[in-house]
Order: structure tokens, then sequence, then C-alpha cells
């Protein structure tokens, strides 16, 4: 070609460059600006920007490029494979994956400072989210654990090997004994002094399911339950649970002191209640 040809040509691949890279940016910025909004809302962060997008929104400058990868780009897919990761991890092991993210101390003019305090913040929060997913119905999740699995012909077994599991992956306060669906139907059977034969029967299958972890069965539906009905049910089962309607009771009369441990108004209102629900009983006396 010839020079002025040349120079022609140079200046039509400027302006492309030029044109090129204000799209790219535009694109990093709304990729930004995205990937922040998901983060913040627990929701997957979109496909990040290959290194290629970046060198191209800064017309090919490889330093800056490579600045905002880091700064912009590196956290999101570091916490996309961490997050990955922690899906397998223990509680334990998911804080010391973090504690290892955190920056140390005197970084305050640190260009990246803000991208390792933004991994700390998303790693963060994927790990509530992994613990908030395991919490719901956490027995049957145990159940399905390799190590718990390998217990299911010795069923006393395989629910304290669950248990275990549950210590290291299910945050305290979020275990179970129960399956959601057996306490749906224990919560049924036992609140429901008048089911007959039927409630009954419930029970004892239950009972039998859990063997010597009944008794932890029955103080995981107590505090879902009226404390009046516990203790009216408590009365009226097979004396085989004895020794758990004891502590179920106790439970209940503590939740009823508590009950009735308000302002006198409540105390008064209560008593009211109390006295025209059992008033034709009284009534029958005479």
């Amino acid at each position: 070609a010839k020079a002025d040809d040349r120079d022609r040509l140079i200046g039509q691949a400027l302006r492309m460059q030029q044109e090129m890279a204000a799209a790219n940016l535009q694109y990093l910025g709304d990729w930004k600006k995205n990937a922040d909004a998901a983060q913040s809302a627990g929701l997957p962060v979109p496909a990040a920007p290959s290194r290629q997008a970046v060198v191209a929104a800064f017309a090919g400058d490889e330093q800056k490029a490579a600045r905002y990868y880091e700064q912009n780009v590196q956290p999101f897919e570091d916490i996309r494979n961490l997050s990955a990761q922690m899906g397998g991890m223990t509680i334990a092991e998911m804080d010391r994956q973090i504690d290892a993210l955190r920056p140390q101390a005197g970084r305050t003019n640190d260009p990246n400072l803000a991208a390792d305090l933004q991994r700390v913040s998303a790693a963060e929060q994927a790990k509530r989210a992994i613990l908030e997913q395991r919490s719901r119905d956490p027995m049957a999740q145990a159940r399905q654990q390799p190590a718990v699995k390998a217990f299911a012909k010795e069923p006393e077994k395989m629910i304290a090997a669950a248990l275990s599991w549950q210590k290291e992956n299910v945050p305290e306060g979020k275990r179970s004994v129960l399956l959601d669906a057996d306490r749906r139907e224990l919560e049924q059977a036992w609140s429901n002094p008048q089911g007959g034969a039927e409630a009954m029967a419930k029970i004892q299958d239950i009972q039998a399911t859990y063997g010597p972890y009944f008794d932890d069965a029955l103080l995981e539906i107590a505090p879902n339950a009226p404390a009046d009905v516990l203790l009216f049910a408590g009365m009226n089962v097979d004396p085989k649970t004895a020794p758990a309607r004891q502590r179920i009771r106790a439970l209940a009369s503590k939740s009823l002191d508590e009950m009735t441990m308000g302002l006198k108004s409540k105390q008064t209102e209560i008593k009211g209640e109390v006295a025209k629900v059992f008033a034709p009983f009284f009534a029958s006396f005479k």
C-alpha cells in the first residue's frame, strides 16, 4: 500500500479499536453492576468477561487491563470456585477458608483491598446460603451421606451417624433428630389426645423407629405445641413413654409459667377464659 493508504487504514483501525474499547468498557460496567446486584441478593453472578474483552476495553493496554481484571473480575471468579468447593465442606472448613481470605491489617492504601474485602463478603454470603440449605430437613440430608447410609441396616447407629454429620455441617439450633415428615406426624398424633388408637399407633411406630432417640424427638416438638395441650396429651398416652412425658411436661409447665407471668391484665384475661371453659364442669357439681 502507498503511504497515504497506509495512514488511512491505520486511522480506520485506530477508530475501530476506540469504538470497540468504548463498547467493551460499557459491557464491563454493566457486568460489574449486575454482578454486584446478584451477589448482594444471593443470586448467581453472571458469567465473567474474558481477559480478551477486558484487554479490548482498554484498547490493548495490558497493564490497565490486568489491574481491572484483578480488582473487579477475579474476586467473582474466586468466589464462584470457592462456593462450589464449600458445598462439600464442614462449617469449620468453611470458616478456615474465609479466614484465609481476610486481608491483613495495615493495607489501607492497597488498591486491591476492596477486591479482597469483596471476596470475604461474598464467601460469607455463600456460607450462609449453604447452611440455610442444609437447615432444611437436615436429618433427611444427613441420611443421604455415604458415611451415614453405611448404617442403613442399623437404625440406631444410622441416627447417631446422622447427628454426628449434622454437628459438623448444620448450624446449632437447626439440627434435628426427626425427619420433617415424622415431625409433622408426631406433632399431630401427640397433640391430639382424642386421636384414639390410630394416634397411639403412630406414636408407637415413631417411638420404635427412633428407639433411644425418641425422648429427643419429643423435645423437638415441644416448643411448637401449646403448653396446655402437651400437659393433657402427656397424661393420655402409652405408659412406655413415661420418662419422655415427664420431661415434656416439665417443659410445658415452664411454658405455662412464662405465659402467665405477663401483665396483670393478661393474667386476668387468662383466668377469665379458663373459668369460662371450665364453667360447665364446675356447674355439674351443683
